[in-house]
């Protein structure tokens, strides 16, 4: 069982770092893919079912980040709406953003097109980021260590 076995911090950084990184490439180049050209001939436009899962995952990304104000937007929830209700949206958002780079990558499997790729790789490495992110910040901040 592997998430029970605890890694050394400085490895667990590592990986994190890698995840990180290797998440961010493909989706740097699929926006690289959506701004256009300067020379109109040179591609076609990118769909805009693709653009718009695009923007999901990228928004996934983001708020996998170290440092994203996770909290401040629950207190936010807190203060608009009433106290199970705020759970409820933040959790049913945390869920939507676990699920968009899924979506994004089957939508890249049965739909081949200029973002195909980066959809592709960047939903399944952004999914993969939500998932093992846990365990690497726990053994980074020595949690998982005995």
């Amino acid at each position: 069982m592997l998430l029970a076995v605890g890694i050394h911090p400085a490895l667990a950084l590592v990986l994190f770092s890698c995840l990180l990184l290797a998440a961010a490439a493909p989706l740097a180049l699929g926006w690289a893919r959506v701004i256009p050209a300067d020379d109109p001939d040179e591609s076609p436009p990118a769909p805009k079912p693709a653009v718009f899962l695009l923007v999901l995952v990228s928004l996934s990304y983001l708020a996998k980040l170290p440092g994203f104000p996770a909290e401040r937007l629950q207190t936010w929830f807190l203060g608009y709406f009433p106290p199970p209700w705020a759970l409820w949206i933040s959790l049913a958002g945390q869920g939507f953003l676990i699920l968009f780079p899924a979506f994004a990558a089957i939508y890249a499997v049965v739909r081949t097109g200029t973002l195909s790729q980066s959809l592709l790789w960047g939903g399944l490495l952004v999914a993969l980021l939500w998932f093992v992110s846990p365990f690497l910040l726990a053994n980074m901040l020595g949690a998982g260590t005995s």
